[in-house]
C-alpha cells in the first residue's frame, strides 16, 4: 500500500503507471467515521487483488496529511475511492459501501492492460506457466511498498 505524502509524490506515482497499470486511491482521514468503516475492507481488497492482478496499485491519501492532493483531485466527500489510468482519474465513488468498493476495485483491475507477452497473475493461474508469464520485478512491483 502506498501512502501518498504530497502533490509531488502523487505526481510521481501517476507518472510511474505508464499505460498498463491502474492506481486505486482511497481518500480518507482518521477522524472520519465512514472512512474507518471501509478501511479494513480496502486493505483486505488490496491484499486479494495483488494476488490476482499485478497491474493494480493501491494507495491511500490522508487528506489531513496531503490536503493539496485532495483539493487538486476535487475530493469533496470522505471517503472517496478513485481509479487512475495513464495519469488521469477515470472514475470514482463516494461513501463506505463495501460491496460497491469490491465491485469498483474489480472493475478497475479489469480495465488495466498488461504489456505484450506478459499476463496477470489471474491469467497465469488460469493458463499455467506456458502463457508467457514473466518474473520481471519491474512489472510486478512498480509502486508497491512493503
Amino acid at each position: 500500500m502506498i501512502h501518498i505524502k504530497d502533490k509531488g509524490h502523487f505526481r510521481k506515482i501517476l507518472q510511474s503507471l505508464g499505460n498498463n497499470k491502474v492506481l486505486i486511491v482511497k481518500y480518507s482521514t482518521d477522524w472520519c467515521g465512514p472512512c474507518r468503516i471501509i478501511a479494513k475492507s480496502y486493505t483486505k481488497l488490496e491484499k486479494e487483488q495483488q494476488k490476482k492482478f499485478v497491474n493494480v496499485i493501491f494507495a491511500e491519501c490522508d487528506v489531513d496529511i496531503a490536503p493539496g492532493v485532495a483539493e487538486d483531485e476535487g475530493i469533496t466527500c470522505l471517503p472517496t475511492i478513485a481509479g487512475y489510468m495513464k495519469g488521469e482519474k477515470i472514475e470514482s465513488f463516494m461513501g463506505s459501501n463495501k460491496e460497491k468498493l469490491t465491485e469498483f476495485c474489480v472493475k478497475m483491475a479489469k480495465l488495466a492492460t498488461v504489456p505484450s507477452g506478459k499476463v496477470s497473475r489471474a491469467e497465469q493461474q488460469e493458463s499455467g506457466p506456458a502463457a508467457g508469464v514473466t518474473s520481471d520485478p519491474e512489472f510486478t512491483d512498480i509502486g508497491r511498498q512493503p
